[in-house]
């Protein structure tokens, strides 16, 4: 008995119709029950995962239409060119000239950013340091001094910062 054949044109043509897809409705749209299936066909494909939604969502990057920060959303799910949380969180530290307060990062990326934050400290690829006395990167009234901490990228093209609340 010849095993199964399934096209990634046929994932393909289920993304361009409904945008997005879960790992079950492609599973679904093509008959199968297995994950890796879906994977194989994926990989010949130019695809994002969502970085809202723990990555749940699929989409094409012929279909995303990348706003000027890199971010793109249907249906109130969130793709970013950088990929996950992680890099997108890291990219926005990175590349901001005067940093985040933690909730405005949480309402640029649209989602919570704490754990993406702490993570990001843990692997060493931003750091951080106590909030000034003054208010920090922003000029804010102190607040809570003990519970803020400036958030700095530790990339080459110079530091900014986000302070963690």
């Amino acid at each position: 008995m010849r095993p199964l054949s399934f096209r990634a044109d046929e994932l393909r043509s289920v993304l361009l119709r409904n945008k997005i897809a879960t790992l079950d409705e492609l599973k679904q749209a093509l008959g199968t029950t297995v994950d890796v299936t879906i994977f194989r066909k994926l990989k010949s494909l130019d695809y994002f995962t969502s970085y809202s939604h723990r990555g749940r969502y699929y989409t094409l990057r012929e279909i995303a239409r990348f706003d000027d920060n890199g971010l793109w959303s249907q249906a109130a799910v969130w793709f970013s060119r950088f990929g996950t949380l992680l890099a997108t969180a890291e990219a926005f530290v990175n590349h901001s000239p005067r940093g985040y307060f933690a909730d405005e990062l949480a309402r640029g990326l649209h989602v919570e950013v704490q754990d993406a934050l702490h993570q990001l400290v843990l692997q060493r690829r931003i750091s951080r340091q106590p909030e000034s006395p003054v208010g920090g990167a922003r000029g804010r009234p102190q607040r809570h001094l003990g519970q803020q901490a400036i958030i700095q990228g530790v990339g080459e093209q110079g530091r900014a910062t986000a302070i963690l609340r």
